[in-house]
């Protein structure tokens, strides 16, 4: 069992539930979609509603009226369509960021062989990203070659005049 908030999710019910349980490790190709996995969890997703279902008989996770199962409806279903992959993109982005970010700080920015007179469409993806990091309270400090290079495209009037288009409401 990976170290994940899914993981950790599946632990604490187990726990709650006072259930006897052993942890299989298995971070193998297929995660979740492995055939262990999904013969208890057939969408490799709802793994909560199962072993609630499953351990349950008093209605303590699943709600014991039907106002307590609806708000617990609503408010899993609240976490499944928002704040789960919210969190999980936020998470990700941060994380893949930072790797990319190492891998950003290599290019050496004032290598012609390495750079064209001219932004890419390359320079405008990363940059269009990297260029917000601070917002998302992403660290690109440790990286002084890749805040050289956003900074030097920010100087660029075509980027300059877009950013001046952008309006937030």
């Amino acid at each position: 069992m990976g170290k994940t908030p899914n993981s950790y999710k599946v632990l604490i019910l187990l726990e709650e539930s006072g259930v006897d349980y052993e942890i299989e490790l298995d971070d193998g190709p297929n995660g979740i979609k492995h055939q262990n996995f999904m013969k208890y969890n057939p969408n490799g997703r709802a793994i909560l509603s199962n072993l609630a279902e499953r351990f349950e008989s008093i209605g303590k996770y699943l709600g014991k009226s039907l106002k307590e199962r609806t708000e617990v409806s609503e408010w899993l279903a609240f976490h499944i369509s928002r704040n789960g992959p919210t969190q999980g993109q936020v998470f990700w982005f941060k994380f893949i960021l930072l790797r990319a970010s190492t891998g950003l700080d290599r290019r050496d920015y004032s290598n012609p062989e390495e750079n064209l007179d001219r932004p890419t469409i390359a320079d405008i993806a990363f940059y269009a990203w990297v260029s917000i990091a601070a917002f998302a309270e992403i660290p690109t400090d440790k990286f002084p070659k890749l805040q050289v290079y956003v900074s030097k495209l920010a100087e660029l009037p075509s980027f300059k005049t877009a950013a001046s288009k952008l309006v937030v409401h």
